[in-house]
């Protein structure tokens, strides 16, 4: 995680060091972060939907998603906490991010999009674990699936109306969804299987506060509106209008 770039120090703020405020209880710590990633995923499929339809992101480019490559906090050894990226991966747009299709021709909202991807929650390390371990079960899978539905509907329909884009992004999220809840059913699954056979106390431990963590994060997600709590009409026509006064700016 070492070569993981903080986007706030490449703009000349210092290191943050402060302290960081999330709720002392597992379950509400649980709900916090999923919440988080929830925020974080819908706002990556508004920005994604506007690109692509003012072919910032360019048509038949194939998109992927990888490894984090930016990360805004680090955890303490001391504390024994990590930061948990709230975005599942990093989308690949081709061989460059979002971020970088965006820095020349519009360097401020690539800022943004960037501290999306780089959005972290400091939490104790089983919050990390449990993360992986849904991305590798499906998690990312689903948050690719919703990447490329907005951008192929973008593509598709070819101009900024406020109610396509948020109704875009509110059927990619409900394909992310499917595949979160099923990466954390499975999940859960995997870690009970694990705490059938004998075990060390440290690893029962370990594993039931995971299996804890992963059914809070299955219970918020089965009940959260998700995507609404970025798609206010006000919100969405305010951001395709930053994006076309950068258009406009450039002509």
């Amino acid at each position: 995680m070492g070569e993981r770039k903080n986007p706030w120090t490449s703009i000349g703020y210092s290191n943050y060091e402060g302290f960081h405020l999330m709720p002392f209880d597992l379950r509400s710590r649980a709900e916090r972060h999923e919440l988080n990633r929830q925020r974080v995923v819908s706002s990556i499929f508004l920005e994604l939907y506007i690109m692509a339809t003012m072919e910032i992101i360019p048509k038949d480019r194939l998109l992927t998603v990888k490894r984090a490559l930016s990360q805004n906090l680090r955890g303490s050894k001391k504390d024994q906490t990590e930061a948990a990226h709230c975005a599942p991966r990093q989308v690949m747009i081709g061989d460059r991010t979002p971020t970088e299709l965006l820095q020349t021709a519009f360097p401020e909202r690539a800022f943004v999009v960037n501290a999306f991807f780089a959005e972290t929650d400091i939490l104790p390390a089983n919050f990390n674990k449990s993360d992986s371990r849904a991305e590798g079960n499906g998690m990312s899978n689903g948050f690719r699936e919703g990447c490329h539905f907005v951008v192929s509907d973008a593509h598709y329909h070819g101009k900024l109306i406020p109610l396509n884009a948020a109704t875009a992004v509110r059927q990619a999220f409900s394909i992310y969804k499917d595949w979160a809840i099923d990466s954390f059913r499975v999940s859960c699954e995997r870690l009970e299987n694990k705490l059938r056979f004998k075990m060390t106390k440290s690893d029962e431990d370990k594993w039931k506060e995971q299996l804890k963590i992963t059914q809070i994060y299955n219970r918020t997600m089965k009940i959260s509106s998700g995507a609404s709590v970025v798609l206010g009409i006000e919100r969405v026509s305010g951001l395709i209008k930053i994006y076309e006064e950068m258009r406009s700016g450039i002509i």
